[in-house]
């Protein structure tokens, strides 16, 4: 790191300012500061640029191209403008403080960075199976309707009724239940009702791809929405 700042340590440093005290009055407080900073980690390089900083961006913005981040403090209004519009066009990012007695300021400047939320509050993953989605897909409808979903006990093995996809049951079944019903399950009632004819639909507590169903049930009859936030 480099730090920049052209003042003597003077008496108001020596209550604000955890880095300095009354043996360090007079002293450029760049070195002074550096000096101790670099004691707090050994793995750590700097320097200290006894400079005006007002006269860097005044004159020499160059300067700042060296760093990755700029940490301004202090700085008046239009020497903060001229410097975060020199490092936003050459992607460095500027993190301005200030200080009020008790009171403070953290503003943080960089282009846009775009982060993926791997872990999103709301997981859906959309099966495409619902009465107003499936049509669409002909291919996928044929594949998930070729399975014996309503086949009773000799008529097909045992363990191939075991393996049929739950995506394969849930949409069989909310097509059977909209012949029946008219649409999908809507109401309270209506949806418990479908769940509770999807269990029946399994031949022992084993089949663990029924109770699947059970659980995946509103993927039948809720349409995904976007989340718009």
């Amino acid at each position: 790191f480099t730090l920049v700042d052209d003042a003597l340590v003077q008496e108001s440093d020596l209550g604000n300012n955890f880095f300095v005290d009354d043996e360090h009055l007079g002293q450029p407080r760049a070195s002074v500061v550096t000096k101790f900073l670099l004691e707090m980690n050994a793995d750590v390089q700097g320097t200290a640029l006894v400079k005006s900083p007002s006269d860097l961006i005044s004159d020499d913005l160059e300067f700042f191209l060296q760093f990755k981040l700029v940490v301004a403090t202090q700085l008046g209004e239009n020497l903060k403008r001229k410097l975060a519009a020199f490092l936003h066009d050459k992607n460095i990012p500027l993190l301005i403080l200030h200080s009020y007695g008790f009171l403070g300021l953290v503003r943080l400047q960089m282009k846009e960075h775009l982060i993926v939320e791997t872990h999103p509050a709301i997981s859906r993953s959309d099966l495409r199976v619902h009465p107003l989605q499936l049509p669409s897909f002909p291919a996928l409808r044929d594949f998930l309707f070729d399975f014996p979903v309503y086949a009773q006990r000799g008529e097909v093995d045992g363990e191939e009724h075991a393996h049929i996809p739950y995506a394969a049951i849930l949409a069989q079944h909310v097509q059977k239940w909209k012949e029946t019903h008219g649409s999908a399950p809507e109401t309270w009632d209506a949806k418990k009702k479908f769940k509770e004819e999807l269990s029946k639909l399994s031949w022992s507590h084993e089949e663990v791809n029924f109770q699947e169903a059970v659980d995946n049930a509103f993927l039948a009859y809720e349409l995904p929405t976007i989340d718009r936030k």
